[in-house]
């Protein structure tokens, strides 16, 4: 529940007149070293914040975040989204979640595998196969795939009745066939029939999970 009586005073539009005060931005200070690098075979060749970070009721901080490919041929199951935990936000641990399959093992932090069969394969390797998870618009017609979250937020909204999507990811969404002009040689065997297609799909779109870990991509929808 929001507390109606707590107010942030970063501005003066709540603020009648003061006197003998200053308001001053404290300056932050940088923390010399990265808090969340890579260090799991899996989290490709960099780990950057292209996702959210949230404090659970009981302190705990948890962070989705973005790990990029690095787009070598023997690492096309690299890279894609994972999960990290703090008590401190310095102190990072990335528990195995059992969700997504990495060369034949579920032990990793991947929280929201693309591929069809949960296996992490990597945007561009799926888009040349046509292959992704189903994208609906709003009337939950499928209306092709998507195999690429480009930026995303998860929420907690604990004023949802419904337990079962407590949890919220809103997403940019793509096929990531909607490069493949500009990259013909990556993608030599993509129609300028799928070219457009991918374009059609692009969107925001929202996905639902009971705990932040497991989601139904099944039944995420487009909402513009």
């Amino acid at each position: 529940m929001n507390d109606p009586n707590l107010h942030l005073f970063v501005d003066e539009h709540e603020v009648q007149h003061y006197k003998n005060l200053l308001r001053v931005l404290n300056k932050p200070k940088k923390y010399p070293i990265p808090v969340v690098g890579v260090d799991k075979p899996w989290e490709g060749c960099r780990t950057q914040a292209w996702g959210s970070v949230i404090q659970e009721p009981d302190g705990l901080l948890r962070m989705w975040y973005f790990s990029f490919p690095s787009r070598a041929p023997d690492q096309l199951d690299c890279g894609g989204y994972c999960y990290a935990e703090s008590r401190d936000g310095i102190h990072w641990d990335k528990p195995p979640l059992g969700v997504a399959e990495f060369r034949g093992s579920r032990e990793n932090n991947i929280w929201y595998p693309m591929s069809p069969d949960g296996s992490n394969w990597c945007d561009e390797h799926l888009a040349r196969q046509g292959l992704g998870l189903p994208a609906h618009d709003e009337e939950e017609n499928v209306i092709g795939v998507i195999n690429n979250l480009d930026g995303f937020n998860v929420v907690r909204d604990d004023e949802e009745p419904d337990p079962e999507k407590r949890y919220k990811l809103i997403a940019n969404m793509q096929d990531h066939r909607m490069w493949a002009g500009f990259y013909k040689d990556r993608y030599p065997d993509v129609t300028e029939e799928d070219i457009e297609c991918a374009h059609r799909i692009f969107g925001q779109y929202i996905d639902f999970s009971p705990d932040g870990i497991h989601w139904t991509p099944d039944s995420k929808s487009k909402f513009w």
